[in-house]
């Protein structure tokens, strides 16, 4: 396999779980199995479903807007805005809530590393294995917010 380039406006798969408009960019089911790239977008006030990354971290890149990062595990909020990158260690329960106070879009790129569980994967690829098609690949990282949690219910 050689180098590939991805485009977020042409995803390989759309993901509702995470927001109205999540696009899967590179993924398991492009056949990076050991990387993860999304471009999600948040609507003011709108939030991802809270979730759990048993075997991954998680690494958020804001793009632009402002909102909160909710640590349900061990019941934390801390704010962010564009340039800050969010950082979840695996096995943490979280979700990403956009500013209803703020106009317009709330962009970002979440990362994990490594992608999820091999099983899920396998799942997600062979659902919607007709959709794929082509993506971009990057990787931030920061400083972790947040502990490694205890337990809590797994997403695939």
């Amino acid at each position: 396999m050689s180098i590939r380039v991805f485009h977020r406006d042409e995803p390989t798969l759309r993901l509702p779980l995470i927001s109205k408009d999540a696009r899967f960019v590179v993924w398991p089911g492009t056949d990076a199995w050991n990387a993860n790239m999304n471009y999600v977008v948040l609507e003011p006030g709108e939030a991802n479903v809270p979730h759990i990354h048993e075997k991954s971290e998680d690494s958020i890149f804001i793009l632009e807007g402002e909102g909160l990062a909710v640590d349900y595990t061990n019941d934390v909020s801390l704010p962010f805005h564009a340039g800050c990158v969010v950082h979840v260690p695996a096995g943490i329960k979280h979700a990403i809530v956009a500013g209803s106070m703020s106009p317009g879009s709330h962009r970002f790129l979440p990362a994990c590393q490594p992608p999820n569980s091999a099983a899920a994967n396998s799942r997600l690829s062979s659902r919607y294995s007709a959709t794929l098609g082509p993506g971009i690949c990057a990787r931030a990282c920061a400083q972790p917010l947040i502990r490694r949690a205890n337990s809590a219910a797994v997403h695939a």
